[in-house]
């Protein structure tokens, strides 16, 4: 039942071409309906649906981010959250430079990881070092 309703809420093509087929049409009707009537649901259910289909714990789905100046050091900050559904994962606060560096630092990590899927023993981690850790 949670995966009909997580399918209707989010749209699926697939699952609606399948319930076409079935013989009670207006079933298909009103779990089209459904992202509609509920609309706040969608995104809950989508969230878990990512969870339990792809085997992944609180995926990050927003981010809220502030900025400021800092009188007493002269510098301006970024303070951001990422969160998955309304549950904060993690909160930091940085200056602008700390902030690109944490990207930098995640991007690199991420273009390494495809490096090493895409050849492997070829990537950064061929000789056991990881170029990020210290």
């Amino acid at each position: 039942m949670f995966f009909t309703v997580a399918l209707a809420l989010t749209g699926s093509k697939q699952f609606f071409s399948n319930v076409k087929t079935q013989p009670r049409v207006e079933r298909a009707d009103r779990l089209r309906a459904l992202p509609e009537t509920y609309p706040a649901l969608a995104n809950r259910f989508g969230l878990v649906r990512t969870e339990v289909s792809s085997d992944r714990h609180n995926p990050v789905t927003g981010l809220d981010v502030t900025t400021g100046y800092h009188d007493e050091e002269e510098v301006p900050f970024v303070s951001y959250t990422l969160y998955s559904g309304e549950t904060p994962l993690h909160e930091a606060r940085g200056s602008p430079q700390e902030i690109l560096q944490t990207a930098r630092y995640l991007v690199q990590a991420t273009n390494d990881f495809i490096d090493e899927a895409r050849y492997p023993g070829r990537g950064p981690y061929w000789h056991g070092l990881h170029p990020h850790r210290r």
